[in-house]
């Protein structure tokens, strides 16, 4: 989206929760959502997203690399590290 390609952070996240309103079972908004938070410093905020949406395509390479680096902020550095290692098992 354009406020994604823009880091319009507020905007990609009123965007997401539109597109969640409009069908919960699709993991972008969720993972847009998380990121959305996560880049404004909303730690709390983004982990719920961003585990949901894990949770709706756990294959997506892009989620769990991403769940690791966010993991890593937090200071969760052994969550982080088995979250790397299940994303380099899926690009192999």
């Amino acid at each position: 989206t354009e406020a994604l390609r823009r880091r319009q952070w507020p905007q990609l996240a009123t965007l997401a929760n539109q597109l969640i309103a409009a069908d919960n079972t699709a993991a972008d908004p969720y993972f847009l959502l998380g990121l959305a938070h996560w880049q404004q410093g909303e730690l709390g905020a983004a982990m719920g997203p961003l585990q949901q949406a894990i949770r709706l395509a756990p294959q997506r390479l892009e989620y769990l690399a991403r769940w690791a680096a966010y993991l890593a902020d937090v200071g969760d550095l052994a969550m982080a590290a088995a979250a790397a290692t299940r994303a380099a098992t899926l690009s192999s």
